[in-house]
């Protein structure tokens, strides 16, 4: 027989067995409900170590609760007295105390639709990503420490949907009580995975260009890298302008990890897309110094160099090809981001 002094629960917030008898339902008949919600301040009002809205409970926890703002419930709770005007009292979902959604009579919290579904996003945010808040606020007070912060382009998977008073929308991430948001002021937070691309794709560049830090054409986002007319890029990511009106974009991330390009800039072409062709090719080197794999489908310069090399008569094992505006085919070697080519200045450097 388990003891009756055993809890039930986790945190400072856990119950005795003997205590669920009287945790059913309230004297008016309303019982407990467990789940995912949501309750917007109204009035404000300090967090509780019990549910209760007596004075000596009072916490200093979250005393940045403002009007306006939104906290997350695990457990909906009405009081126990017969004809109470406090309550129902609210279990914060990170265990941390108790509110409650009327006090004498006056509201002080209002619940929030919450709407049930299952959403997918690519985490945007560059450079820093973003991280679980404890509640559906966007604040680093709220940052949930149980959780490492998700970088740009990783995916989150979310099944709660609430959307803020600012129209802000916060999502609970699957399998978590964390909540992530889609944007802050004018800098998008989480891409719908609809909006992106993954893959392997090839352009060529019309125009000389900088390779951007982030998904932007400013000249703020420059770096030292430069892309030439007529040189081809590897992607691997595809990522509509969250501006399409503005005429940039789609944006392309290089493979190589160095930056992003992008499609058009005010409404003009800088790169096109050509086709890669998927199958299994095996080549043999003649080369007499070998062939150095490059980053890109490019046969120059030096720095598109890898440090691979294959040397005379090694196997190269290829399952891309692409067919570059000059006649040279370049081939991408199976289980790696390397390219190879097939011959420089009508020489053979493959068979």
């Amino acid at each position: 027989k388990k003891s009756k002094l055993q809890n039930i629960g986790r945190g400072p917030n856990a119950v005795s067995l003997e205590q669920v008898g009287n945790m059913q339902h309230s004297p008016d008949g309303h019982w407990d409900e467990q789940g995912c919600f949501v309750y917007r301040i109204v009035r404000v009002c300090a967090v509780r170590s019990y549910p209760s809205t007596d004075d000596k409970y009072r916490t200093n926890h979250n005393s940045s609760f403002e009007v306006g703002l939104l906290v997350s419930v695990n457990l909906v709770r009405h009081s126990r007295i017969q004809g109470s005007a406090n309550g129902p009292f609210l279990r914060l979902t990170d265990d941390s105390g108790w509110l409650f959604e009327k006090k004498e009579g006056d509201v002080m919290m209002q619940k929030m639709p919450v709407e049930t579904g299952f959403w997918k996003f690519y985490v945007d945010n560059y450079p820093a990503g973003i991280g679980l808040r404890k509640n559906p606020i966007d604040s680093q007070e709220q940052f949930d420490e149980r959780f490492v912060t998700s970088l740009p382009m990783n995916k989150a998977f979310c099944d709660r949907k609430v959307v803020s008073k600012s129209n802000v929308v916060f999502y609970r991430v699957q399998g978590t009580d964390g909540w992530v948001f889609d944007r802050r002021g004018e800098r998008t937070m989480l891409i719908p995975e609809s909006k992106i691309k993954t893959g392997l794709f090839v352009y060529v560049s019309r125009a000389c260009i900088s390779i951007r830090s982030d998904t932007s054409v400013a000249k703020e986002s420059m770096t030292s890298r430069v892309v030439s007319s007529g040189d081809l890029v590897a992607v691997d990511v595809i990522r509509d302008s969250p501006t399409p009106e503005h005429g940039n974009g789609p944006f392309l991330r290089l493979t190589d990890g160095t930056g992003w390009l992008f499609e058009n800039m005010s409404h003009e072409l800088m790169m096109e897309e050509i086709p890669v062709v998927s199958g299994s090719w095996k080549f043999n080197v003649v080369n007499s110094v070998g062939i150095a794999a490059r980053f890109h489908p490019v046969d120059i310069p030096i720095s598109a160099r890898s440090s691979i090399v294959y040397g005379l008569n090694d196997e190269c094992i290829c399952d891309r090809l692409v067919v570059s505006p000059s006649g040279v085919d370049f081939y991408r070697v199976k289980g790696t981001t390397g390219w190879v080519f097939d011959k420089r200045g009508g020489k053979e450097m493959m068979v």
